[in-house]
């Protein structure tokens, strides 16, 4: 995940139309394509496909940039885009379920890149299933008579 604001996502040079929306959150697919329908846009911009995700995902509560640029640049399949993204990224998060492995080799690549250095989420971390071990006692006093 990398975290930004929306005021830094406005200062990207070259959107011809741009929307910032908050992701709609589905519990049924058609249902949440009518309600993506409804984010009014400039006509001939499709984006209700990407503004769906599973209702599963939605603490994430995520925002996101549709656009269309100006003179899009493209270098074999890449876009370029002329933004610096030290100044457009505030951090960056990374799964919590990833390896520690690969958290230290983005790290590393964040480090050479001259980006932030990327946390690993705590999403997780005070989840009971990741409790390994339990102390508890039960007691019942023996009843009096044993039924039959």
């Amino acid at each position: 995940m990398i975290q930004t604001t929306v005021e830094k996502l406005a200062t990207i040079k070259g959107i011809e139309v741009g929307l910032i929306a908050s992701v709609v959150y589905y519990d049924d697919l058609e249902d949440g394509h009518i309600e993506a329908s409804e984010i009014s846009i400039v006509e001939d911009f499709d984006f209700v496909g990407s503004l769906l995700k599973r209702n599963a995902f939605n603490h994430e509560q995520e925002v996101r940039l549709l656009a269309q640029f100006i003179d899009i640049q493209e270098d074999n399949k890449n876009i370029l885009l002329d933004l610096d993204p030290n100044e457009l990224i505030d951090s960056i998060v990374l799964d919590p379920r990833c390896e520690d492995w690969y958290h230290e080799a983005i790290k590393g690549y964040c480090m050479r890149s001259g980006l932030c250095v990327p946390e690993k989420s705590m999403l997780y971390k005070n989840n009971i299933n990741e409790v390994t071990t339990l102390k508890f006692t039960l007691t019942q006093d023996p009843p009096d008579e044993v039924l039959e």
